[in-house]
């Protein structure tokens, strides 16, 4: 975010007698594109000054100078490499894709998904876009329906017989889901 402190550098001066602080400044490197940070001169603080675009700039080399307070001051430069890199779960040159196991607009980690029913979605979250199936993973049947492929149970159109001693007396009761509608 912009002005958050993003990094720290810390500076010891090892010399006993000159006031012991160290100033920090940043050094443009004239090779590479303007940096779009800032350095707390007294507390060595790295902010950032404008978002950072890695369409625009990928790759981005500074140097930070850390000078003491003696007498003559003495300095040492720290090079400082920054590469702009996609958030977690983002991808692609602008960082608007959802790498894969990544899904929605904010690109959340995806709980498990049986992918031939259903695909990541919005919060990371299964979504089945196979009506057959449903569950938090879309492995289970919607209701009245069965099997590894969740179809509907075939439908008995007519017993035979369907009165007589040859159904030994005992009456028979059919149910089940899809069957047909009494006429």
């Amino acid at each position: 975010a912009v002005n958050a402190q993003i990094y720290r550098v810390q500076a010891v001066d090892p010399d006993v007698g000159d006031g012991l602080s160290v100033t920090y400044s940043l050094v443009q490197n004239d090779s590479m594109p303007v940096a779009p940070f800032a350095i707390d001169p007294t507390t060595g603080w790295l902010n950032l000054t404008a978002p950072l675009n890695r369409s625009v700039d990928r790759l981005y080399s500074f140097n930070i100078n850390a000078t003491d307070s003696g007498n003559p001051p003495r300095s040492s430069l720290l090079l400082v490499v920054v590469n702009v890199t996609c958030a977690r779960g983002f991808t692609g040159s602008e960082c608007n894709t959802c790498l894969s196991g990544f899904g929605g607009s904010t690109c959340a980690q995806c709980a498990p998904c049986v992918s031939a029913n259903g695909q990541c979605g919005e919060g990371g979250l299964c979504v089945c876009f196979n009506s057959r199936f449903t569950g938090s993973d879309c492995s289970q049947c919607a209701t009245g329906l069965f099997g590894t492929t969740c179809q509907p149970l075939p439908w008995i159109v007519s017993l035979s017989p369907n009165a007589g001693s040859t159904l030994g007396g005992t009456a028979v009761l059919i149910s089940g889901f899809n069957l047909a509608a009494p006429n």
